[in-house]
């Protein structure tokens, strides 16, 4: 592995461009290829933004293969040997959902609570001729909505290349999650319980000649492969990855594949940072307070969140809102609608789009050289810009901003200049040929303005 100090006094984007630069080769037609170099990325995003900073440094050219971590425990098909191969998520869900039916009432009590279970009701006991308490009536609709809470525990699981088993026998030991704090026994006795539905699952999984898409990942783990073409493998200062995606890498470099972790920090301050780039001993700021049971506020649905939340922002006003979970956003927005208030979510909505986005990208025009006049036009036709032009005190000395832009309009449309300083010449020079008879028209259009 390769530890590499980039440039930190440039954006790390730009940073991971101008290192990239000089790896590039002459591909078809005399273009730039860095095909040969896969890049890990945490986000589709960041993709996006190499790719058009490589652009604007090597023109057009043939991009590095831009992945995000997840890529890397994604075999593509066939790519793992194997006697089965993968089973899809419909083909397991499936099966999960009927085993799940199949359940007897004394079986998995702690995972499947017979409380918990659904049962029929009376009248389709009397029905069925059946007296005293109602069976269980566990329907493959029932063992499919659960199959999916589960899918989400295996999802997790497989970020690092565990199978509930390995939960369950850890647990069972006291060694998880740490020896200093294990797990209560019912824990311990409904991990117990999974890793026996695991089981049955994988067994009739492999019955029909098919494996659980985490068997997949721990083979993939233990013997991976580099897509073909890429000789080496660059991490641009990742620091939040899946530990099974460490893992794979660990193989990919042991078996000989170059690996470049690049670090966005100087040089000297590289044992600030472990193996694969991530900040190590960052001490958390001295006024952040510890997090207890006295900062968290229960709610029983999103609604209430939300207007908890709105309520909490609107009587805080240096407080601000960080969401885990985007479904929540349309609750949030109506809470704060409802409040007389609108919510931005910069995620969704570019800050350019909204008003003061566009005053701004006005603003910026105008800063260079030259400054069109449309521009200024455009600016000075803003509600804000008009509202704060009436205002006391103002350029306009007290000519309201309609008679000033109907002035300017009407100046404009005599002599067309196209840029701020055509027009202040212009100005310029009618103020030192005309008379001063002349001049009280343009004078006055002018003094508007």
């Amino acid at each position: 592995m390769n530890r590499i100090s980039l440039d930190y006094h440039l954006p790390l984007t730009l940073a991971v461009a101008e290192w990239l630069a000089p790896q590039a080769r002459t591909a078809a037609f005399g273009t730039p290829s860095l095909d040969h170099i896969l890049v890990v990325v945490p986000t589709g995003e960041a993709g996006r933004q190499l790719r058009l900073a490589l652009t604007k440094r090597l023109g057009a050219l043939v991009p590095p293969r831009i992945v995000q971590p997840r890529a890397l425990l994604e075999p593509a098909e066939n790519a793992v040997g194997g006697s089965m191969p993968t089973a899809t998520p419909a083909e397991w869900l499936s099966l999960l959902a009927d085993e799940l039916r199949r359940i007897g009432p004394d079986e998995l009590g702690v995972l499947l609570p017979p409380k918990g279970r659904p049962h029929e009701t009376r009248d389709e006991a009397e029905s069925a001729g059946r007296l005293g308490a109602p069976r269980q009536a566990l329907t493959f609709a029932w063992g499919l909505g659960m199959a999916r809470q589960f899918a989400a525990v295996w999802d997790e699981l497989g970020k690092a290349g565990l199978t509930v088993a390995d939960v369950a026998s850890r647990a069972a030991t006291g060694t998880f999650p740490t020896p200093e704090s294990p797990l209560p026994d019912e824990e311990v006795a409904r991990w117990r319980d999974f890793a026996e539905l695991e089981r049955r699952l994988f067994g009739r999984l492999h019955a029909a000649g098919r494996e659980h898409p985490v068997e997949t990942r721990r083979r993939w783990m233990r013997d991976p492969r580099v897509p073909e073409g890429i000789e080496r493998i660059a991490l641009p200062a990742l620091v939040d990855a899946p530990p099974a995606f460490h893992a794979v890498l660990a193989a990919l470099a042991s078996a000989g594949t170059p690996v470049d972790v690049l670090l966005h920090a100087p040089e000297s301050e590289s044992a600030s940072f472990d193996e694969w780039g991530r900040p190590t001993g960052v001490p958390a700021p001295a006024d952040f307070p510890a997090l207890d049971d006295a900062h968290i506020r229960r709610c029983p649905d999103p609604a209430h969140q939300a207007a908890a939340v709105a309520d909490t922002f609107l009587a805080e006003p240096d407080a601000a809102i960080g969401m885990a979970d985007p479904d929540l956003l349309p609750a949030l927005v109506s809470a704060f609608l409802s409040r007389q208030k609108t919510l931005h979510n910069p995620a969704d909505f570019p800050v350019r789009e909204t008003s003061l986005g566009r005053v701004i990208d006005l603003v910026w025009g105008l800063l260079g050289k030259p400054r069109p006049m449309v521009s200024a036009m455009r600016f000075l036709r803003t509600a804000d810009v008009r509202a704060a032009l009436s205002g006391p005190g103002s350029a306009l000395r007290g000519v309201p901003p309609e008679r000033a832009l109907s002035a300017l309009d009407a100046l404009c449309a005599d002599h067309l200049p196209l840029t701020v300083e055509e027009f202040a010449a212009y100005l310029d020079r009618q103020r030192e040929s005309s008379p001063p008879e002349n001049m009280e028209s343009t004078d006055a259009k002018a003094e508007a303005v």
